[in-house]
C-alpha cells in the first residue's frame, strides 16, 4: 500500500477489506481463467476504462470484456 501498487487476487476476501477501508492503491479481483491471454486482455480493458483505481474495487470476470 505504501508504495501505491495495485493488488490482483482472485481472493474474494478483499472485498470485505475494501468496504471497511478503501484507503489503498486500488483491488482488482478476477475469476479463475486457464486462458491467461484472455484474462490479461481482460484486465487490461477494464484497467483502461478506468485508469486511477485509487480506492476502488475493480472487478474483473471471464466475459467482462
Amino acid at each position: 500500500a505504501s508504495m501505491r501498487r495495485c493488488l490482483l487476487t482472485q481472493d474474494q476476501d478483499f472485498f470485505a477489506l475494501h468496504r471497511a477501508n478503501s484507503d489503498h492503491a486500488g483491488i482488482v479481483h478476477t475469476t479463475v481463467d486457464v486462458n491467461f491471454k484472455r484474462l490479461a486482455a481482460n484486465i487490461v480493458a477494464e484497467i483502461e476504462k478506468c485508469p486511477d483505481l485509487t480506492g476502488r474495487l475493480l472487478k474483473v470476470y471471464r466475459g467482462s470484456a
